[in-house]
């Protein structure tokens, strides 16, 4: 996955140009007022199998065919409701969430390695009310950025992102030490209906002197994001 000679100098990327005071920055700009990862944007996979992501811009959501930039957090998490979208399940907050697929809060609750729910799987596209579905949050600094976007990662790509993160585990890289890229492929399920996977690229290794301003954004990031839900 990853070939030695594959090294990428990022100097392009702001937030290695100008990043050593954004933390002075933040705090100057938003008067002390904390921020989270509901602050940050989102992006989804599009629906009905769309090719073609919708990054929110301050001037409306700009399409992409590919979202390229550095991992600087991930996180998983669990989300259940007991009730379907045709029940009345849809737009209400979940009767059990996880902030790190290991302790559910609500209801059912508890451990999610036991629970029942988490055992039946998730459909191919999050259908409430079936399942507790699963997903991971990506944050990515893209060359422009200051900060990172997040990316929502469905159960039906969850597959896909595990795959990519353990190919870096076992060559012994972190994530935040190369640049990725996420397109999108058209996949079907077992009834006919389309929908959008994730499709994961390292484009090469950051130099380790450069990643060290990734890797203490992480740091700084974690405790900020550490609690988002998906969705």
């Amino acid at each position: 996955m990853v070939e030695a000679t594959a090294i990428i100098k990022a100097e392009k990327y702001e937030i290695v140009q100008k990043g050593a005071g954004i933390k002075d920055v933040l705090e100057r700009n938003m008067g002390g007022e904390s921020i989270n990862a509901f602050d940050l944007k989102r992006v989804k996979v599009p629906a009905g199998g769309a090719t073609v992501w919708m990054v929110p811009s301050i001037t409306g959501d700009q399409p992409e065919k590919v979202i390229t930039g550095v991992i600087v957090f991930q996180k998983l998490g669990r989300q259940y409701w007991s009730e379907g979208i045709e029940a009345g399940g849809g737009g209400s907050p979940p009767d059990c969430f996880s902030d790190n697929s290991i302790t559910g809060h609500g209801e059912p609750g508890g451990s999610c390695a036991d629970c029942e729910m988490s055992q039946w799987g998730s459909s191919p596209r999050g259908g409430r009310g079936q399942a507790c579905s699963q997903t991971r949050q990506l944050f990515v600094i893209r060359p422009k950025d200051m900060m990172p976007i997040m990316i929502n990662v469905p159960p039906s790509s969850l597959n896909a992102a595990k795959a990519y993160l353990f190919g870096l585990t076992s060559e012994n890289v972190s994530y935040e030490r190369v640049i990725t890229s996420l397109g999108l492929i058209k996949a079907r399920n077992r009834d006919g209906i389309e929908y959008a996977q994730i499709a994961f690229t390292c484009e090469g290794v950051i130099p380790v002197e450069t990643a060290d301003r990734f890797s203490k954004l992480r740091d700084s990031l974690a405790p900020k994001f550490s609690s988002v839900r998906g969705g």
